[in-house]
This record gives structure tokens, C-alpha cells and sequence, in this order.
């Protein structure tokens, strides 16, 4: 037996009582242990989840820089595209002018036909002086048309400003 002093007093307690005692807070000591642990484990898990959650704040942000990247690159598509179309235009129309032209030219071409009397020419030069593109003075001196397209030039006041009135053009 065993003598304790409790509160001023002797207790004699028993082996069998301080076995029992000691079991008792062994098992608490046990259990306070199994709960430490239990929150060593849910600290861990908290942990482990305040990294995922870092990451999955990382991954938000990078997401958040991907759209954002994305965006930008949607808006300059969309400018591309805008400008790819007004190029589009652009070509479409001077497409057209180029069509336009072309067939203005062969229109010219096959519709209006100058003709020089070479018995009325004097060579006098007048027409080439006008319309040198279009006049040339031969090896007979006298005007002969090389070009039946009259570009920049005023064909009605060539054959106007002729003194004998050789140049004729058909229209």
C-alpha cells in the first residue's frame, strides 16, 4: 500500500487503484495523443488543401492571363479582319477599275479609228505637236497615226487645229 498525501490528508491507495489510475491517464494521454494525431492529420489535409487552393489560385490567375491574352488576340483578329476586308475592297475595286479600263481601252480601240489623207497632208507637224502619242511624221514627212488609243489627248482639237483638214476620226 501506498501512502499519499491529498489536500493535507494521507490516502492510502492500493497498487491495484494506481494501476488503475495509470491506466486511466495513459488513456487519456492515449486518446489526447490519438487527438493530436487526428489534428496533426487534419492540419496536414488543411494544408494540403491551402496548397491546392494556392494552385488553383495560380491556375485562376494564369486562366485570368490566358483570357485576357486571348481577348487581345481576338480583338486584333477582329482587326485583322476588318482590315482584311477593307483590303478586300480595296482590291475589288480596283479589280473593277482595272476591268473597266481594260474594256474602255478595247472599246477605244476597236470603236474610234483615226484616218490621215496622206494626199492632203502638208507635214506640217501640228498633230504631233498635240498628240505625240498618237501622231508621228513618217519618213515622208508627212503625219501617220501609231496609236489608235487617243490617251490624254483631245483628238477634236487635233482635227480641229489640222490647216488642210487631213486628220478624220470615226468614232
Amino acid at each position: 500500500m501506498l501512502a499519499k498525501r491529498r489536500n493535507g490528508k494521507n490516502v492510502n491507495l492500493s497498487a491495484n487503484d494506481m494501476s488503475d489510475k495509470v491506466l486511466e491517464r495513459s488513456e487519456r494521454f492515449l486518446s489526447a495523443n490519438d487527438m493530436s494525431d487526428k489534428v496533426l492529420e487534419r492540419s496536414e489535409r488543411f494544408l494540403s488543401a491551402n496548397d491546392m487552393s494556392d494552385k488553383v489560385l495560380e491556375r485562376s490567375e494564369r486562366f485570368l492571363s490566358a483570357n485576357d491574352m486571348s481577348d487581345k488576340v481576338l480583338e486584333r483578329s477582329e482587326r485583322f479582319l476588318s482590315a482584311n476586308d477593307m483590303s478586300d475592297k480595296v482590291l475589288e475595286r480596283s479589280e473593277r477599275f482595272l476591268y473597266h479600263n481594260l474594256i474602255f481601252k478595247i472599246l477605244r480601240r476597236y470603236v474610234m479609228v483615226i484616218e490621215i489623207d496622206k494626199d492632203l497632208c502638208i507635214g506640217c507637224g501640228t498633230c504631233v505637236s498635240l498628240c505625240p502619242k498618237v501622231f508621228q511624221m513618217g519618213k515622208d514627212n508627212k503625219a501617220a497615226a501609231i496609236n489608235q488609243s487617243a490617251q490624254n489627248c483631245n483628238l477634236d482639237e487635233v482635227v480641229e487645229s489640222c490647216p488642210v483638214g487631213a486628220i478624220k476620226v470615226t468614232k
